[in-house]
């Protein structure tokens, strides 16, 4: 209940005057802060937490099923056989597009390139020159030419 601010008698809490003296009497406004709820980010750890997990789930699978973890490209040494056993040449591939053969105790150095059917091509450096392979990605082998004469295996 409020007091008058003129006689000090109680006034009624809804009146706007003083009953005993006639003093207007405005009540004072009061504020309630209307309470903010905190936020919780259990939503968004629930929601992040299940998208890491589907992304680990779907790199697992692919992975599993071959298609992370294979060779996109021939890289390592490379032994060319003909059918019957003997060796051609020894041909390593770099990752930085160059080569280098090894053929009858001599050494060829070159670039080489993959286009989109996985078909080799090797270019000599010194006269130019070139050798076209095709690349199993399965097994990780060239095939000299694509004729089947002469197989690449690490």
């Amino acid at each position: 209940m409020a007091v008058c601010p003129n006689c000090g008698t109680p006034i009624p809490a809804k009146a706007g005057y003083c009953t005993e003296c006639g003093q207007t009497v405005v009540a004072p406004k009061t504020y309630t802060p209307t309470p903010v709820p905190a936020r919780s980010h259990r939503k968004l750890i629930l929601i992040l937490s299940l998208s890491l997990a589907l992304v680990a789930a779907a790199l697992g699978v692919l992975f599993l099923t071959g298609v992370l973890g294979k060779a996109t490209a021939p890289e390592g040494t490379y032994t060319g056989r003909y059918p019957d056993g003997d060796v051609l040449s020894v041909v390593t591939f770099y990752d930085d597009g160059t080569f280098s053969e090894e053929f009858e105790g001599e050494h060829w150095y070159g670039t080489w390139v993959m286009d989109q059917n996985k078909r080799v091509t090797c270019t000599y450096g010194d006269d130019g020159s070139r050798d076209v392979y095709v690349w199993n990605a399965e097994d990780d082998t060239l095939d000299w030419q694509g004729e089947g004469r002469v197989l690449y295996s690490k």
